[in-house]
Order: C-alpha cells, then structure tokens, then sequence
C-alpha cells in the first residue's frame, strides 16, 4: 500500500495546531472534560480540514483512579 511508504506528513504553516495543543494541555491539567472534549474536537475539525478528510467525533471519557500499592 502506499500509505505503508509514507514517512513523513505534511503540518499546517499557520501553527494552528501548536496554539490547539498548548490548550489541550492546559485543559487536561485542570482535569476539565468538557474543556478537553471542546479542545479536541477542534483538533481534529483543523486536521481534518486540513488533510481534507471526514471529520470523526469523540468521546472524553474520565481518569481511571490510581492504584496505590
């Protein structure tokens, strides 16, 4: 398959997607999912603009609880 070649993916010039992960980050530190939905669903509205692709949905789902040993 082609895609099996493929190496290397072109990045939008404009930096959208440094100024999305710069909020996803912050977004997940506050441990706010509804933040992290919204910031994530506009990564992937860019990507798939972008790449000129379906745009998918997602789902956030909450942090697993740690297990102390």
């Amino acid at each position: 398959m082609d895609s099996d070649r493929l190496n290397a993916m072109p990045l939008p010039d404009d930096g959208p997607l440094l100024k999305i992960e710069t909020a996803l980050e912050v977004a997940m530190k506050t441990a706010d999912s509804k933040g992290v939905g919204q910031v994530f669903a506009d990564f992937l509205g860019t990507s798939a603009n972008f790449y000129q692709v379906p745009q998918c949905t997602i789902r956030v789902l909450a942090a697993r609880p740690l297990r102390g040993s």
